[in-house]
């Protein structure tokens, strides 16, 4: 019985990692970034610290695409939360303008990387922070916490 409850959690723990990672398919990658394009907007994939460079230089609005709970218990600061999983998210980012940029982060870059897909297709130009909010916090970046 044991075996098997360590099987599991090797499991659980190799799915969760490999899950985060959603990169696009086509993809032109540089030191830091990872970056696709379409016709309508275009995705960056970049690391935490080039996330709070985007922050510092007002490159555009900053999105948490956790949920509120998950945002409640800690949140980048002046972070907008519209939940990737909810049923508003396409109408609350409908309401953003597609000209500004959007900063999106989630827990570990998983749902983010999925939101700047569809964003993407909106039409807008997205930085998605590799490894979430975990990764941020690792670095020892401020949150609404600090």
């Amino acid at each position: 019985m044991k075996k098997v409850v360590n099987l599991m959690l090797v499991a659980f723990v190799l799915f969760a990692f490999t899950s985060c990672d959603d990169s696009a398919k086509n993809t032109t990658k540089t030191a830091n970034t990872t970056a696709s394009k379409t016709q309508n907007g275009s995705v960056k994939h970049v690391n935490a610290q080039e996330f709070k460079k985007e922050i510092d230089a007002k490159t555009g609005v900053v999105v948490d695409v956790r949920t509120p709970g998950e945002y409640a218990q800690g949140h980048l600061q002046n972070a907008k939360n519209i939940d990737f999983m909810g049923n508003s998210f396409a109408q609350e980012f409908a309401k953003l303008d597609k000209n500004t940029p959007v900063l999106i982060y989630c827990k570990s870059g998983g749902r983010s990387g999925r939101a700047a897909k569809k964003l993407e297709k909106m039409g807008f130009t997205v930085y998605d922070m590799k490894g979430g909010f975990m990764g941020w916090t690792a670095q020892g970046l401020p949150t609404n916490l600090k």
